[in-house]
This record gives structure tokens, sequence and C-alpha cells, in this order.
């Protein structure tokens, strides 16, 4: 039969909880320690239970980020929780695919902007944008209701990548891809997210910039498999602690589409330091 649960794996970039500097991490009873000294056992597998008895198409993510819940000045502008990142060898090059996760729910995602900033020399000013949006608005002026995303060289203002995101209807989860090659990140890249609405003038939701680098992920991701509902599964996992903490990791990010709409289509899973 056709499974019901669809589960994906994301490494997680920045987040306003816990956050510290990306070198260390913070352990209540010795202070701040080194990551890559804290990481030097080997993670467990994780374990996933799927809780949804319904279904609905698969998606995910891989990257992420965290804000306060309820701090849009709309109901239409996606209220960002977490961000996350995958990558995908699909031959000759790699794709990246950014999990954008929200609070809350949109019955389309064409009715958002999702822009995704990436500051592949780390000069603290963005070199593409990865623009989300209603792809018929964008290229010809008027909505189709189908979205995309746009990779524009921040340089020119050209766009040079145009892909399909995968944004279920009545969902809080979109998945925004672009071509490792297009972005020609050679180490660790800026990724900052910005949301808003198409549909009214308001105030946008912003997250704060982390750090994921292509050519060395500091955990695993991209992994995928489906379960029936209410099943589990262990996932085994694997961490580079020297680039987790240059890289400031914050643990995984495992997506569901097929769970409630808002915080339950992502869940958080941290990298915690290991005790002495």
């Amino acid at each position: 039969g056709v499974p019901l649960e669809c589960l994906l794996l994301y490494q997680p970039v920045t987040s306003a909880l816990n956050r510290v500097d990306s070198r260390h991490y913070h352990d209540p009873a010795r202070g701040y320690r080194t990551l890559a000294a804290a990481l030097a056992a080997p993670p467990s597998p994780l374990q996933v239970t799927t809780r949804s008895s319904s279904s609905r198409e698969e998606g995910g993510g891989s990257s992420s980020s965290v804000t306060v819940v309820g701090d849009t000045t709309s109901p239409l502008v996606p209220d960002v929780r977490d961000v996350g990142v995958q990558q995908f060898d699909i031959g000759g090059d790699d794709l990246l695919v950014f999990a954008i996760s929200s609070n809350n729910r949109v019955t389309s995602a064409a009715t958002a902007e999702y822009d995704v900033f990436i500051d592949t020399n780390n000069d603290g000013d963005p070199d593409f944008w990865i623009l989300a949006a209603d792809f018929g608005l964008v290229a010809f002026g008027d909505p189709t209701g189908d979205i995309a995303a746009f990779t524009i060289d921040l340089a020119t203002f050209d766009i040079v990548d145009v892909e399909s995101v995968f944004a279920p209807n009545n969902g809080s989860v979109v998945a925004v891809p672009a071509l490792a090659s297009v972005l020609g990140a050679t180490g660790p890249m800026g990724v900052s997210v910005s949301t808003n609405t198409v549909m009214e003038l308001a105030m946008s939701d912003d997250v704060a910039t982390g750090y994921y680098d292509p050519t060395r992920p500091a955990v695993s991701n991209a992994d995928f498999f489906a379960l029936d509902p209410l099943a589990s599964a262990n996932l085994p996992t694997s961490v580079d602690a020297e680039a987790a903490a240059q890289q400031g990791a914050l643990g995984w990010l495992v997506v569901s589409v097929d769970d409630a709409a808002g915080s339950r289509e992502a869940d958080r899973v941290p990298l915690h330091p290991v005790r002495d």
C-alpha cells in the first residue's frame, strides 16, 4: 500500500533558542565547552515515531532557524519557526533544499513570499537571493497559484536558476531548492530567511543568520524514509565535530508534512554535548 508518513532529515543552521557562540556549547554543569571536544562520543541513532493517521503529500527541508511564536504583524505572513538544509547528489551537481517551517498554517504558499539570502563569502552582504513566490506573479505579473524558487545573482540581479518548490496546501512547511553550483560556495555560507505576504502590505518576519557548508556538512542530512501511521524506526546519524563547531550546528530537523500543520510538521533533535 501507499505509505502514510514520509520523513526527511535536515541540518538546522540557526536558532533563537539556546544560541551561543558558534564554537562553543553551554553545559549547565561546566559552563561553556568546545563543541569539538564535547562531540567526542559517536551519536546514537534517532528514533522517530509517526503521529498522523491521515495521508498527505511528502515534503522536507534541512537547516533550522527559530523565532518567537506570534511575532508577525499579519496572520498572512508565515511565522518562521525553523529553517533547515538538505543536500542531494543529483549527478554532476548537488541540490540544496531549504526547508522553512512556520508556526502558522497557510492555505496556499503562493499567497506568501519566502526569501532565502545566501552570503557565500561571509562578508555580511548576501550574494544570492532565492525568491520563492508565485511563478506567474514573478514571471508575468499575473498569479498562477504555482510557487517557484528564483535564484537571483545580487551582483547583476539576473535570474540564474528556477526550480519548483514543494509547498503542500494547508501546510506550514515549504521546501525551497537551489543548485550548489549556482551558489558557488567553497566553505561555510551564511543563510538567512525572511517571509512576507503578497496579499497586503505587511512587516516581514526575519530570522538571524546561520551557517551551512555544502562542501562539509556538519551532521548527516537528506535521509528519507516512509512509515505507516504510528510506526517507529531508527535512523543512523553522524556528526563532523570540527565542522559542527565551525558552523554552530544545532542538531537535526525531522520534517513530516503528514503531521498536523504548525510546529508538529518539523521536530527538532538538538545536538547536546557529551558529559565527561
